[in-house]
């Protein structure tokens, strides 16, 4: 029965049953694409014409009329009575105007879109004093809480910039904001004793050193693994910041490299849903294993599933006839 099997494999066109949710790809199919990258693409010789001008510029007005259509007419479905006349008129004055000059700009090359840039600080004028008056405050409280300062020392405060973009500056209030919970939880429960409803957690925190090489550079970073809180961190150094990581549900697969025992591939999810492919070098294989078997152990204590939330671990051979 496993000849029969192994030479069914064998035959041309034959492989897996099914196809893996998040497909492998051969190291030599991705040693060869890299390879590939390192040339530019050979571009076809385009020829300008003055008539070529005239109908590029004919399609850019036809595009920003119909642009600016398309939103006028959805303006005119949406009520406005609950903004303020000021801001009725800020928001009135860029889908008749401002849009346009914006189109303009990013045809010219510029994608920073003023005129949207004019209508946000426009809205936000009030939120951006705000931010600036609590920002200080939150700095004092994060400095309080920071268990890593010795007393009097600490980092320099947050100043504001009045140059920073609105997104810049509540991104910047919303790390501050998770930081100071982290931190106050981190405290208050190392003080009471609480270590998420157990007396002392059974499972330490456990950091592996690796190296990580990007365009040829090998650079050493440390993976931390908190499987009390199911997070895994990604740090430059011991003693970095922990401000990137990755939480137990994002983590959706891990492959093994079959040509150098100590390589390992972590595939993510990030926040925009995107998939991304991590690649590490441990010291051995046996911390290469070791850390596998902990975010098994990490899916499987924070899983809500009735069956244990299994990480797919891909080890396998291509050709299952040699």
């Amino acid at each position: 029965m496993l000849p029969e099997l192994v030479e069914a494999y064998h035959s041309p066109n034959m492989g897996l049953v099914t196809h893996l949710q998040y497909p492998v790809q051969r190291e030599e199919e991705v040693e060869e694409e890299q390879e590939s990258n390192n040339h530019p693409p050979q571009l076809p010789p385009r020829n300008f014409t003055a008539d070529g001008k005239e109908s590029e510029s004919k399609t850019s007005e036809q595009a920003t009329k119909s642009l600016l259509d398309t939103y006028l007419t959805r303006l005119q479905h949406i009520d406005l009575s609950t903004l303020s006349e000021e801001h009725q008129m800020a928001v009135q004055e860029y889908f008749t105007s401002s849009i346009c000059l914006d189109a303009e700009q990013v045809q010219n090359g510029n994608p920073n879109l003023p005129g949207l840039k004019k209508l946000i600080l426009a809205v936000c004028k009030n939120l951006n004093s705000e931010i600036s008056r609590i920002l200080p405050a939150l700095e004092v409280f994060h400095r309080a809480l920071d268990q890593q300062l010795s007393p009097g020392i600490g980092p320099k405060p947050i100043l504001a910039d009045s140059g920073q973009s609105m997104s810049s500056r509540l991104e910047q209030l919303t790390k501050l904001l998770y930081s100071i919970e982290d931190k106050a939880k981190s405290s208050v429960f190392e003080a009471v004793g609480y270590d998420g409803g157990h007396r002392k957690s059974l499972i330490p925190v456990v950091l592996f050193e690796v190296k990580q090489e990007s365009l040829g550079i090998s650079t050493k970073m440390v993976l931390k693994v908190d499987v009390e809180s199911g997070k895994i961190y990604f740090k430059k150094s011991k003693d970095g910041p922990e401000d990137k990581y990755f939480v137990h549900n994002k983590i959706l697969q891990l492959v093994k490299s079959q040509k150098m025992h100590t390589k390992l591939v972590i595939v993510v999810e990030t926040e925009k849903e995107k998939i991304l492919r991590k690649e590490f070098v441990f010291d051995d294989t046996k911390k290469r294993e070791g850390f596998c078997q902990l975010l098994q152990l990490m899916k499987n204590k924070h899983s809500e599933k009735p069956e244990p939330d299994m990480i797919t671990v891909f080890v396998g051979t291509w050709n299952m006839g040699d």
